[in-house]
């Protein structure tokens, strides 16, 4: 499926027929998004990012993923990382000093 990410948000969307996630990380050399079944879960499912030419990791996946969590893998200099959505409306970490915060995916919501 051809899929314009440039008109969705940055952030996890639930679109017909599936989930997106968009992350600005020009300077990255790759970017995967962890998903979990849930929040106690310790062995997520892993998808590759494609890279525009604006900066922003895509990645369309053929599932809506609402209730799921999830949490960027970023690669650089042979050094990696996990990293919240700094987009996201629904960010959970333990109280540990070690945080690992994972987003949990949700149908968006409109506020007045």
């Amino acid at each position: 499926m051809n899929f314009d990410f440039s008109t969705i948000k940055p952030g996890s969307t639930i679109v017909e027929n599936g989930t997106v996630f968009r992350v600005f990380s020009p300077n990255s050399e790759s970017v995967s998004v962890l998903v979990y079944a849930d929040y106690e879960s310790n062995t997520p499912t892993s998808y590759a990012c494609r890279k525009d030419e604006s900066g922003f990791w895509n990645v369309f996946i053929k599932q809506n993923l609402t209730n799921h969590w999830y949490v960027y893998e970023i690669q650089q200099g042979g050094n990696s990382a996990l990293a919240a959505d700094p987009w996201s409306t629904f960010v959970t970490s333990t109280n540990h000093y070690l945080q690992f915060p994972k987003t949990k995916i949700i149908e968006e919501i409109e506020f007045n």
